[in-house]
């Protein structure tokens, strides 16, 4: 469910690069939204490769999403959450598998 304003939804709509550490490894993940007459929409592009964003909801502060990948038929989800504040995002990723992992994120 969509609370924001039109200022915030075309302030958030774009490229965005996240940061993170996962496994003491740093990585980026590449997320790039969009928006239409049917809501929110969105990819997370990763070392794992691509994933389309669902359950995609967004207050004019918080942004929530989920990710799921295939990984070699192998599905699992990942969710996000982020505040965003102008070009800056800082969230939560988290999954069964790895639990929470920090990131930050900027807009490209």
């Amino acid at each position: 469910e969509v609370s924001a304003t039109d200022a915030q939804i075309d302030q958030l709509v774009g490229k965005w690069v996240l940061s993170a550490t996962i496994g003491g490894n740093n990585t980026d993940f590449k997320m790039e939204l969009t928006n239409s007459d049917a809501g929110l929409a969105g990819t997370l592009s990763t070392q794992f490769g691509d994933a389309e964003l669902s359950n995609i909801g967004f207050d004019g502060q918080t942004l929530n999403f989920t990710a799921t990948f295939d990984m070699m038929g192998q599905v699992f989800d990942l969710k996000g959450s982020g505040e965003v504040k102008g070009k800056e995002m800082k969230g939560s990723l988290s999954n069964d598998m790895m639990g929470d992992t920090a990131f930050i994120g900027k807009k490209e």
